[in-house]
């Protein structure tokens, strides 16, 4: 007897659904001959979509369809694309509809895309910012400002520039692959630039929108610069002074930046806050010697003019002014070593 097979097949005859990957197209009519592009997928892996042209319909009231009618809105492989005609529409979103179709013809349910028409010359942009700018890391930290979006225009950011009161203290420059966003700008501090961490600075990044003039796109910013703190080491903590001694032999100290690594020093001073008695025996008041060692250290040397003026056997605190590259105007770092005097 011959053996026989029960086979059942499931045919779906559910059509796929097509969507438009942007809900909503924007156009200016201050830039007239821009354009705005939308994709438009299947749910589908086994069919494609015709790429035959189609003119999407507009919808609305007769008002809303006798300006939509004055834009060109047509899908064709793939995309959906919206521009201005021979005359502008009034500002105002409008809806147009399609019904995609297969390559095999077949027509799938209606889909609906919004065509935003802004006349607004200024286009905002909408940023956010991540990193900090520190004073004392110049070369190694940044703001980074990511554009999620403009609000009346669709186009490529090609180019960043700082304008604003405060300008002058910060280089800008767009990121070449952006991690997220359409673009991505990095500020950072000029070298040169005086900074003070209280400070609030006022600065706009001007982008430059392809197709679009110049400065088209500003976002208006306030930003902060910190600074890290200087640790410092000094040795030996403690030098004697000997009242007796040769007055041109100096009493060393070498001192060590621990933090932030690479920081330069610019400038080594005696504190205001140094006892008057241990400023008066200082030939130089306002400075002491100081130099950069091949190690990366600084030896600094305080040579005493008169040992009269200070009192043996008690012990002075020598607070020193230690100005690093770069340093916030409004940040002191000091160090204190201790002076003990004798005979």
């Amino acid at each position: 007897k011959p053996m026989t097979f029960k086979v059942t097949l499931k045919v779906n005859s559910k059509l796929p659904t097509a969507k438009a990957a942007r809900g909503t197209l924007l156009l200016n009519t201050e830039y007239p001959g821009q354009t705005d592009a939308t994709a438009v997928t299947l749910n589908a892996a086994d069919v494609k979509l015709s790429n035959g042209a189609i003119t999407l319909t507009p919808k609305g009231d007769t008002s809303a369809v006798n300006e939509a009618q004055k834009l060109v809105v047509k899908y064709q492989n793939g995309e959906i694309t919206a521009k201005f005609g021979t005359s502008l529409p009034r500002a105002g979103t409008y809806s147009f509809t399609m019904k995609p179709k297969l390559e095999s013809g077949k027509e799938l349910k209606e889909i609906t895309v919004k065509v935003k028409v802004s006349n607004n010359s200024a286009i905002a942009a909408t940023v956010s910012a991540s990193g900090k700018l520190d004073a004392l890391k110049r070369d190694s930290t940044a703001i980074t400002y990511t554009v999620t979006a403009l609000d009346s225009i669709t186009g490529k950011i090609t180019g960043v520039k700082v304008t604003g009161t405060d300008a002058v203290l910060f280089n800008a420059e767009l990121v070449s692959e952006p991690a997220k966003g359409i673009a991505q700008a990095k500020l950072t501090l000029k070298k040169d630039a005086v900074v003070s961490t209280k400070a609030s600075y006022q600065i706009a990044l001007s982008f430059t929108v392809e197709g679009l003039p110049a400065k088209a796109v500003t976002k208006t910013l306030t930003v902060k610069v910190t600074q890290s703190t200087l640790k410092l080491a000094a040795s030996p903590k403690t030098a004697t002074l000997f009242q007796g001694q040769d007055v041109t032999k100096p009493a060393e100290y070498v001192l060590k930046v621990t933090s932030p690594e690479g920081v330069a020093i610019q400038k080594i001073a005696v504190s205001s806050k140094t006892p008057l008695a241990l400023r008066k025996s200082l030939v130089n008041k306002a400075n002491v010697a100081w130099e950069l060692q091949a190690d990366g250290t600084y030896l600094i040397k305080v040579t005493v003019k008169d040992p009269s003026k200070v009192v043996n056997g008690k012990s002075y605190n020598l607070t020193l002014d230690v100005t690093p590259v770069g340093c916030a105007e409004n940040v002191n770092p000091t160090i204190t070593v201790v002076v003990k005097v004798m005979k």
